[in-house]
């Protein structure tokens, strides 16, 4: 419960932030949400302390209001930083939160807490949240990621399948 507050707290401030991405250095998140292509670039932004990675971006100002993507991503005593490599919401060293707001009053979620209901519930995640660091230094992160989200992070209700989805984040 500890660490889900706190990675709350990281994403929350991040999805308020007011930094913008600059579009000459090709930073940018993305991602298809049930068939459509979807751009996240405004607000872009990612940062990090100790084990935790949090990053996320927003859609356009003409899109819903609130439409946002925002990850989280916390490493244990066996995984205290990520590097280039695979990460699913299956792993036991690591801990993945993702999320994608569709409005301010919805969100979909997938990741560790999410297949901890589904485990809990004896329900089946078909696509399982997958999250690929492809490259990460002190400056930036750079991946893919996909897999199915569900309304309030419980796969008994509704999903959204997110595909293509890929990041270049730059740390603040």
């Amino acid at each position: 419960m500890k660490k889900t507050t706190l990675l709350a707290i990281l994403l929350a401030g991040l999805s308020f932030s007011c930094k913008k991405s600059n579009s000459s250095d090709s930073y940018h998140l993305t991602a298809t949400i049930d068939g459509q292509a979807m751009v996240f670039n405004t607000n872009l932004t990612a940062t990090r302390g100790g084990s935790i990675i949090a990053f996320s971006g927003a859609s356009s100002a003409t899109s819903s209001p609130g439409e946002a993507l925002l990850f989280a991503l916390d490493g244990s005593s066996s995984q205290p930083s990520f590097q280039v490599g695979v990460y699913t919401d299956t792993a036991s060293s690591v801990f993945l939160q993702a999320t994608y707001r569709q409005t301010l009053a919805s969100q979909y979620e997938a990741g560790t807490p999410t297949e901890g209901t589904a485990i809990a519930t004896g329900m089946t995640i078909t696509n399982h949240f997958t999250l690929v660091i492809t490259a990460i230094d002190s400056v930036s992160i750079k991946g893919s990621f996909s897999g199915d989200y569900f309304l309030n992070g419980s796969p008994a209700n509704a999903k959204k399948t997110i595909t293509n989805g890929d990041f270049y984040v730059k740390f603040q």
